[in-house]
């Protein structure tokens, strides 16, 4: 949903547009300005999450060692890595 096209957000701008001005001539206040701050928690957020949205969906040399070493035979995963694996993934609850 675009805010800029509801009916009643336009209405509210309209009317704090016409409000603050009056306001501010009443308490001899000039140049009032909004003003937002970021956290510092807020911004390492933000670069973490810029950071992920850039990293690969597949790693393609991971993918590509794997596909080499089952062609070849030589990939041979230990049954009870993968058994604990499963199992601790099952038992998260």
């Amino acid at each position: 949903m675009k805010v800029s096209n509801n009916i009643m957000f336009n209405k509210v701008v309209n009317n704090y547009s016409k409000a603050v001005p009056k306001t501010a001539k009443a308490s001899g206040i000039k140049n009032i300005q909004d003003k937002i701050e970021i956290s510092d928690a807020a911004r390492e957020v933000q670069v973490a999450t810029k950071a992920f949205k850039e990293l690969p969906d597949v790693r393609r040399e991971l993918v590509d060692r794997l596909k080499v070493a089952i062609e070849e035979g030589t990939y041979k995963p230990d049954s009870e890595d993968i058994a604990k694996k499963m199992m601790s993934l099952y038992n998260r609850d």
